[in-house]
């Protein structure tokens, strides 16, 4: 499936909480926040900052870049599915669906959160990166999906 201009539009509305500041703080206030939630962490950054804080996700979805460049800190992964940018493949979406704890996406992983808003539980909490600017909370509510 791939993303038309209006799907990228509507991606740009924000949904959930953005939490600002220099790195960790956005990772300390996401855990001060933490009520029993699971936690989906969408992105090497933002698992890898999640995991240093003391916050240890319930999915990770993650294809071992930073910003399209390869980082050399690698997360281990239960799965490996193929997803190439601007895309969500039914290969991604299905290891979402599946609760599959470490995903490691070959190409792209950065439209992972749709699924992981689509297919959470309402006790869960799905967080991304918003580079330059912090991190993206959202509760997959059913205004949400």
């Amino acid at each position: 499936m791939k993303m038309t201009q209006q799907a990228w539009e509507k991606m740009q509305e924000r949904i959930g909480l953005l939490i600002t500041g220099e790195i960790p703080e956005p990772y300390k206030t996401l855990k001060g926040m933490l009520a029993g939630e699971k936690v989906i962490a969408i992105g090497d950054v933002v698992a890898e900052n999640m995991l240093k804080v003391g916050i240890e996700p319930d999915m990770i979805v993650v294809d071992g870049k930073s910003m399209r460049t390869n980082r050399m800190k690698k997360i281990e992964c239960d799965i490996t599915v193929k997803n190439p940018a601007s895309e969500l493949t039914e290969e991604l979406i299905s290891a979402v669906r599946k609760g599959y704890k470490r995903i490691f996406v070959e190409g792209e992983e950065d439209l992972a959160a749709l699924p992981a808003i689509l297919y959470a539980e309402s006790n869960t909490l799905v967080v991304y990166g918003v580079p330059s600017e912090g991190i993206m909370v959202i509760r997959p509510t059913e205004e949400n999906k």
